[in-house]
């Protein structure tokens, strides 16, 4: 399923690249590509349990901030990395996590392709994924068991 999964993405690719390039050039607030593409300049803490805490849009965002809340509460020294689908999940994790100090670092979450995934959790060395939706991330789940994460 892992190699059918890949194979559908690359060779669909010329299909939903373009699509989700006009997609964002309609929204207010643009997506960093960079960082879409697994490419994030990491500024965490070197010590405590780093967490990686994904959320795809509003709705999961502000589903999460009683989530991290409590795990502030219970992991005080915890290093949280929370990541976003959305333009505007983005700017709700800005307001209610990143100004609040309730998170270490926001960022767009990587497009599910196995290059960007790894080249994202290499970078970020999450010891425990957590994600707030229902999709499945085929790419990014099996690259953060790849690199030891829990999730």
């Amino acid at each position: 399923m892992f190699w059918l999964y890949n194979l559908l993405i690359t060779f669909t690719s010329p299909l939903w690249v373009p699509v989700t390039v006009l997609r964002s050039r309609k929204r207010h607030l643009r997506p960093n590509w960079k960082e879409r593409q697994g490419d994030i300049e990491v500024k965490l803490p070197a010590e405590g349990t780093r967490i990686w805490l994904h959320a795809a849009s509003v709705g999961e965002t502000l589903a999460a901030v009683p989530v991290v809340k409590e795990l502030r509460k219970q992991q005080p020294n915890c290093v949280i990395f929370f990541s976003v689908t959305t333009s505007s999940g983005h700017q709700t994790a800005t307001d209610h996590l990143v100004k609040t100090g309730l998170v270490n670092q926001l960022s767009y979450f990587p497009i599910d392709v196995l290059r960007f995934t790894l080249a994202a959790l290499t970078r970020v060395r999450p010891d425990v994924v957590g994600i707030m939706e229902t999709e499945i991330w085929h790419n990014f789940l099996w690259s953060a068991k790849t690199l030891g994460s829990r999730c």
